[in-house]
C-alpha cells in the first residue's frame, strides 16, 4: 500500500521530535524559562515516544529514503524552495496557515526543509533573489547521497551565475557586508 504524503510527514516529525527532545531535555531542566513555548511543546511531545513507535518511524525514513534514492538515480540535482513561505513578522511565532492550509505545528511551514534532512541528502541554500516587497527567497540544491562536493560546485555556479547574493534588499543596503570571495 502506497503511504500518502501527509502519513509519511507525521512519522518524520515523530522521529524529529524524540531526538531534539533527548537533546533538549537537560537544558529545559535548568533553563526552561529561557526557552520558547514552541521548543518545550516539541521537546515534551518526545519524551513519551516508545521504542516499536520509534522503530515503526524508522521503517517510514526507510520507505521515503528509498524512494529518494530511486529520484536520485535518475535526476542529478533537485532544487525546491527552502521554505513555503516567505519570511515573515518577527512577531508571528509562525505561520498558522498557508494558501489556507492549517498548520497543524509550528515547523508544518518548514517541510520542504525537513524532509531533505530526514532523508540525508546532502543540501545546500543559496540565495534565489527577491519578493516584490523586497523580502530574501532562497532555493535548496539537494544531490544525491555522499554527493556533496557536487552540491556545493552547483551552488557556487548558481551563486555565481545569478550574483544574487550580492544584492542587498532596500532595508539593507547602508550594512557592510564583506565579500568572502
Amino acid at each position: 500500500k502506497q503511504k500518502t504524503a501527509y502519513e509519511i510527514t507525521r512519522w518524520l516529525e515523530f522521529r524529529r521530535v524524540l531526538f531534539r527532545s533527548l537533546r533538549i531535555s537537560p537544558l529545559m531542566k535548568e533553563h526552561r524559562n529561557q526557552l520558547k513555548d514552541t521548543v518545550i511543546w516539541n521537546a515534551e511531545q518526545g519524551l513519551d515516544i516508545t521504542g516499536p513507535q520509534l522503530a515503526r518511524a524508522e521503517a517510514k525514513r526507510t520507505e521515503i529514503y528509498h524512494r529518494m534514492r530511486e529520484f536520485m538515480s535518475r535526476y542529478e540535482f533537485f532544487v525546491l524552495p527552502v521554505n513555503q513561505v516567505v519570511p515573515f513578522s518577527v512577531d508571528l511565532d509562525y505561520p498558522r496557515e498557508i494558501n489556507e492550509v492549517k498548520m497543524e505545528t509550528y515547523i508544518d511551514w518548514q517541510k520542504t526543509a525537513y524532509f531533505i534532512s530526514a532523508m540525508g541528502n546532502p543540501a545546500i541554500s543559496v540565495p534565489a533573489g527577491f519578493t516584490d516587497s523586497g523580502l530574501p527567497v532562497g532555493v535548496q540544491i539537494v544531490g544525491g547521497h555522499r554527493q556533496d562536493l557536487a552540491v556545493l560546485q552547483m551552488a557556487y555556479a548558481f551563486e555565481q551565475a545569478t550574483r544574487f547574493g550580492e544584492r542587498r534588499p532596500p532595508i539593507c543596503r547602508n550594512w557592510f557586508m564583506p565579500k568572502f570571495m
